[in-house]
């Protein structure tokens, strides 16, 4: 399976019927779950609460449990961003500009048209750059992101 293939299943593959994103957040929430419930440094987490001075009186650590929290942060939002990026690197959305200027423009041209040609689930926005619409291409791409 090449890289490619792994970007597009992560970010708009299925198991089971249900998008990877979402078994992504699951598997984290899982996870999340039984480091606070079974872990020591998670019990602390509990009980340091929003009142470290308390907590520093009662013995918890809280100088390294609090480093700890922003680590954790810090992993689930890369993870997250990763995510992310993978999901809007599986989008099928393509944005052409310009007229075609010598050969070889012309044959990328007749490319596009044969890829919209097999493709009818291809929206067209505009056929000649002048007749561009944001609103319209607002319109195609909008149910794509949502």
């Amino acid at each position: 399976m090449s890289t490619a293939n792994v970007i597009d299943w992560i970010g708009g593959g299925f198991v089971w019927g249900a998008p990877i994103p979402i078994l992504f957040f699951a598997l984290i929430a899982f996870l999340g779950f039984v480091f606070l419930r079974f872990t020591k440094q998670g019990q602390f987490m509990y009980a340091i609460g929003d009142n470290f001075a308390v907590a520093r009186i009662s013995g918890a650590p809280v100088r390294s449990v609090i480093v700890l929290q922003y680590t954790i942060s810090a992993l689930i939002a890369y993870v997250a961003g990763l995510i992310t990026a993978t999901a809007v690197s599986s989008l099928k959305v393509a944005i052409l500009q310009g007229q075609p200027t010598s050969g070889s423009d012309s044959g990328m041209m007749k490319g596009v048209e044969n890829a919209f040609s097999k493709h009818p689930e291809i929206k067209t926005v505009a056929n000649v750059a002048g007749e561009w619409d944001a609103t319209k291409a607002h319109a195609v791409i909008s149910p794509v992101i949502q």
